[in-house]
């Protein structure tokens, strides 16, 4: 007879679930305190890079595309950046203009104040379609007839409520407590009541 030796595979049973105990936090070691995080600009910005930053705010409210990076500050309040074969200067602050120093043909340099990508575009194109000769002490100031910096913005007239309700001497003058009286009770007479 022939014995049968055959063995039985067994699945190990598998654990009963448990009741929950809430969520397990590990996700953050809280033994050790985080680094310290470190920034790379300290302090506050220099005047050449707030004309830098002016001018890439400007040109992006302007819609011209020009890298952040492009720009270079200038000596005093402005910034520039080239273009191609165009140097576009901003004046500096809060204004939105711009001058475009463009080459023409005739080895001159032509200034155009520059406030969108289509004044730019006719910028370039009016130098590129020059035929004047540009000679003589006056060529300079020919080119550049016409293009200076925006004159500043005007202060608001009222910038807060208290300057509103200032009293200055000039705007204001005395009031004479019997005259307003009299004239109040010239106008005050009784009124009929409405009949329904």
């Amino acid at each position: 007879m022939s014995t049968n030796t055959r063995t039985r595979k067994r699945t190990p049973k598998k654990p009963r679930p448990t009741a929950w105990k809430g969520p397990q936090l590990t996700l953050v070691d809280l033994r050790r305190p985080l680094p310290a995080r470190r920034t790379r600009a300290v302090g506050s910005a220099t005047p050449a890079q707030l004309a830098e930053g002016h001018a890439a705010l400007a040109a992006a409210w302007c819609r011209l595309l020009i890298p952040a990076l492009a720009w270079h500050a200038l000596p005093g309040t402005g910034a520039a950046a080239r273009i191609g074969d165009t140097l576009l200067v901003h004046h500096g602050g809060h204004t939105y203009s711009f001058t475009a120093w463009t080459p023409c043909p005739m080895g001159a340099h032509h200034a155009q104040p520059v406030t969108s990508p289509a004044t730019l575009h006719t910028a370039r194109l009016a130098a590129a379609d020059c035929t004047t000769p540009h000679t003589g002490p006056d060529a300079a100031e020919a080119l550049t007839r016409g293009v200076q910096p925006p004159p500043a913005p005007e202060p608001p007239a009222v910038t807060n409520l208290a300057q509103a309700f200032r009293h200055d001497a000039e705007r204001t003058q005395e009031l004479n407590v019997a005259d307003l009286r009299a004239a109040a009770a010239d106008t005050e007479q009784p009124k009929e009541h409405p009949v329904d």
